[in-house]
């Protein structure tokens, strides 16, 4: 039993390089072992990313242009000016509007339409 290590993600990792190795002929046993949820090694040992690492899959914005809209946020707060969130959503589909191709489909829209 590999309760000594407290961290899950240590656990799954030893579990996979176990079974991997060989020492293990299924994972349902491994899992047992090494007190980890099977569900879960089931799909690190497939290669399956985890959730929180995909990045979010109804982004309109890139990290750059996020961060452009946290700092335009931060001085509106800093100037005394609240950020309600009419501004917010203004803000952010001029800069949708302003990084997409006219000619081509309509622009994306933030928040209501």
């Amino acid at each position: 039993m590999d309760l000594l290590v407290p961290d899950e993600k240590i656990r799954l990792a030893r579990a996979i390089t176990a079974y991997r190795g060989g020492f293990y002929s299924s994972l349902n046993k491994v899992a047992k072992d090494m007190v980890v949820p099977y569900k879960k090694l089931q799909r690190h040992a497939q290669g399956v990313p985890a959730c929180s690492t995909n990045g979010g899959h109804n982004k309109h914005f890139s990290s750059g242009k996020e961060t452009i809209l946290i700092d335009w946020i931060d001085r509106l707060i800093q100037t005394g000016f609240p950020p309600r969130l009419n501004f917010i959503r203004d803000q952010a589909n001029l800069l949708l509007a302003a990084q997409q191709d006219t000619t081509s489909a309509p622009a994306l829209m933030v928040g209501k339409k």
